[in-house]
């Protein structure tokens, strides 16, 4: 089963991986940013507006289960297994974005998810199926952890490795 977890060790864990991720944004050029391939044929700035997509995802799901509403999860449209289709509709969507309004909503979703966790009651994070439309056996603490810094970690550390080869080549 999934280890234990209490808001406090989830926040800490978003902002060093958060802390990660713009570490590795300052060692980076606007040109850099915006070019092709850092994950896949994605752009960084691409990898940032995927990653700004899931957090106001999390966010709204968080938000509609307060209200007591059931979220359209992961998307409206969309079902789990469409997962693909619907990052691929993100990013067509997105890649047009000038990289400072995707670097803005990256940053603002983050505050608006870390935020919006610190503000959860412990047993909300922690309890299974504390909203209805949850799965069985996640808690909400691990889709907050998979929309934000363990979504950093699978795709931060493939554009570090692209960012070092550069750097070498």
């Amino acid at each position: 089963m999934h280890h234990q977890m209490d808001k406090l060790k989830l926040l800490d864990m978003m902002q060093a991986e958060y802390d990660f991720v713009e570490r590795t944004l300052a060692m980076m050029d606007d040109a850099q940013m915006v070019e092709p391939g850092a994950f896949g044929e994605w752009s960084v700035k691409d990898t940032l507006a995927h990653l700004a997509f899931w957090q106001r995802q999390c966010s709204a799901w968080i938000e509609a289960g307060q209200r007591g509403e059931t979220p359209e999860r992961p998307a409206p449209g969309y079902t789990w297994d469409d997962i693909d289709k619907l990052n691929d509709a993100t990013y067509e969507a997105d890649k047009g974005r000038a990289l400072d309004d995707v670097l803005n909503d990256f940053r603002a979703s983050y505050q608006r998810l870390r935020t919006l966790t610190a503000s959860l009651p412990e047993a909300m994070l922690t309890e299974l199926q504390y909203f209805k439309w949850m799965p069985e056996d996640i808690p909400l603490w691990l889709t907050v952890a998979s929309n934000a810094h363990l979504h950093y970690l699978e795709h931060i550390e493939v554009v570090r490795e692209w960012l070092k080869a550069k750097q070498a080549g």
